[in-house]
């Protein structure tokens, strides 16, 4: 028996939805005390999203 992947359409757009998570990673890192490790990683998280936005933004523009 072959094994279907399940798909749906998402509703959003990628840019919609990665901006979403970065401003609640934002919103987390607001609510710990500065300079923990939880606060560490969620702002590495936030760049990286920030980074995943720009290089989406640079495929998607026209030429």
């Amino acid at each position: 028996m072959i094994k279907r992947r399940r798909r749906f359409k998402q509703t959003t757009t990628l840019e919609e939805r990665l901006l979403k998570y970065t401003t609640d990673l934002q919103q987390q890192v607001r609510t710990l005390q500065p300079g923990t490790v939880e606060a560490a990683e969620l702002r590495k998280k936030i760049r990286n999203s920030e980074a995943e936005r720009s290089f989406n933004a640079l495929l998607h523009e026209e030429r």
